[in-house]
């Protein structure tokens, strides 16, 4: 078989069996391919095995689920633009922008920024790859529906970003003169305390300043409602027209863009484990219909589920849900403890009681 056959096989494999990757993630990795096959078009015929042995690893590390390197260059304004941008409903994995390097990993990963050692380490479910960086450089990280990553800055603080969420940052926190980041979505933080540096993390009309703390931020584009609830530590957070309040333990401060109204609200019963029980795979229901378990296991599982409402909403459950299993365990773990059977239709799961 000739190489233009070999080429377009390889092609027609991938339009059919990679529907993770989006259309410009397969646009870009056949333009490499092609970059290949051209680069080779002159060698001896012995090398071909080569060339394939290069494609067929470049499609592995993509169908394994580790990651993706687009070693696209732009310069900083080009950049900038494509960060800000970038709408995370668009995406299907979760995207880390890293100077010239688009990288795409699969769902649940922890990235952590090491700029003494001049590289970004990721790991995802035990297994870690490691990519260079330069200490100036400005990074982003991009979570679709359904995902969860982690961040370690490099001062060793902790932000855990949830889904339809993306945060701006720099790789290395020694070069600034305060510790920056940018939020769009929600995200928990836990910030390592330097009393020399502040922090501020800006999200929405919201700008939080800390010390070291542990807090949860909320403002997703188009919704009207942001919100700080600080779990430890204290911080001060300047709403649109620099109004400033500062936050003890366990208050909320709820502002309203429409109206730029803001309220803070103390809740001595709050329970934050059950605000950032999303970090760790864990539902959380307190005398709670069944019906609200199934609308989030809707979301988690990336499946539509088929139930009568008003039988779901008579079952009131209260507990904790490990959403890291498997969709059939947790199915089966569900059947013990509620009244239910279920049924794996086509693209659906049919619950009955």
């Amino acid at each position: 078989m000739n190489k233009v056959s070999n080429l377009k096989l390889f092609k027609d494999w991938l339009e059919r069996n990679e529907p993770r990757l989006t259309a410009d993630e397969k646009r870009l990795l056949w333009q490499k391919i092609i970059a290949l096959y051209e680069q080779n078009t002159h060698e001896p015929r012995h090398l071909w095995w080569q060339w394939v042995a290069a494609a067929s690893i470049t499609l592995l590390l993509i169908v394994g689920g580790w990651h993706l390197v687009n070693n696209v260059h732009h310069n900083d304004q080009d950049r900038n633009t494509m960060l800000s941008q970038l709408d995370v409903s668009t995406i299907q994995n979760i995207k880390l922008m890293a100077g010239d390097q688009v990288i795409t990993l699969d769902d649940n990963c922890t990235i952590t920024c090491k700029p003494g050692q001049g590289v970004i380490n990721i790991n995802l479910q035990g297994n870690q790859v490691t990519t260079s960086c330069k200490p100036g450089t400005q990074l982003m990280v991009a979570v679709p529906r359904a995902a969860r990553a982690r961040v370690v800055l490099s001062d060793g603080s902790t932000i855990t970003l949830r889904e339809n969420s993306k945060m701006t940052f720099p790789f290395s926190l020694a070069t600034v003169d305060v510790r920056r980041v940018k939020i769009e979505g929600e995200a928990y933080m836990d910030i390592t305390h330097n009393p020399r540096k502040d922090f501020i993390a800006q999200c929405g009309d919201l700008q939080v300043k800390v010390l070291g703390t542990k807090f949860l931020i909320s403002s997703y584009p188009g919704e009207n409602k942001q919100c700080v609830t600080l779990y430890e530590g204290r911080v001060n957070v300047k709403t649109a027209g620099n109004k400033s309040h500062t936050l003890k333990p366990k208050e909320t401060l709820e502002y309203l863009a429409s109206n730029q109204q803001t309220n803070v609200i103390e809740e001595n019963d709050i329970d934050m484990q059950t605000l950032v029980s999303w970090k760790d795979d864990i539902i959380i229901l307190n005398n709670e219909p069944l019906t609200k378990l199934i609308e989030q296991m809707e979301n988690i599982y990336h499946t539509q589920f088929t139930f009568n409402r008003k039988a779901t909403d008579a079952i009131v459950l209260s507990g904790k849900f490990d959403a890291s299993v498997s969709l059939d365990e947790f199915m089966q773990r569900l059947q013990m403890i509620a009244p239910i059977s279920y049924h794996k239709e086509t693209h659906t799961i049919k619950v009955t009681k």
